[in-house]
């Protein structure tokens, strides 16, 4: 049970609401977090924090630039609208592979039956592809580690600006300072 299904069944009248469309209001806030880093860092949220950044594969003389605006639309819909998309469908087919098996008479629309036949096959083979590319990657006979980025033209490296470097001397001071304040009695 998360957070949000306690707090809406004990007031349901502030908190229903936003437990009914949770999955819309978690998606509209991370299109804005999303945004943010892609604007400010060319980079998404997890990417920014472990120190990538995005560059055009046609790029190779500035190793850190920042990419296209249409590019970043393309972005944006690759981290946050087809996410949202792929959770809707798995909750629709949940939803039509319990009726299903439930009736016996297999009285269901012929779009719901469609959606309960081909959405298993689809969903394998996107995990395949993803698992290919992400193969592929760690081997280095690629550049790219998803189907996005390689539709996009986008690759992930590793950036050396200055603002990295601090806030990795900030993280080493933090733990150092974290151990002697565990080992003091």
């Amino acid at each position: 049970m998360t957070v949000l299904q306690i707090v809406a069944q004990t007031a349901p009248h502030h908190f229903g609401l936003c437990y009914a469309w949770f999955d819309e209001l978690y998606t509209v806030f991370e299109l804005f977090l999303q945004q943010h880093f892609l604007k400010n860092h060319s980079a998404s949220f997890a990417e920014y924090y472990y120190g990538l950044q995005r560059k055009r594969v046609a790029d190779t003389e500035n190793v850190c630039s920042s990419f296209f605006k249409v590019q970043k639309v393309k972005a944006l819909v690759a981290l946050v609208i087809f996410p949202y998309l792929q959770l809707k469908f798995e909750k629709q087919f949940e939803k039509i592979k319990e009726n299903y098996e439930l009736d016996l008479n297999r009285t269901i629309s012929s779009v719901k039956k469609l959606l309960y036949w081909i959405y298993p096959c689809f969903h394998i083979a996107w995990n395949v592809l993803i698992l290919y590319h992400n193969f592929m990657f760690t081997v280095g006979k690629t550049k790219f580690h998803s189907p996005f980025y390689k539709a996009l033209g986008i690759q992930l490296v590793v950036c050396n600006e200055p603002y990295l470097m601090a806030r990795c001397v900030l993280q080493c001071v933090f733990v150092q300072l974290t151990l002697v304040c565990e080992l003091r009695p």
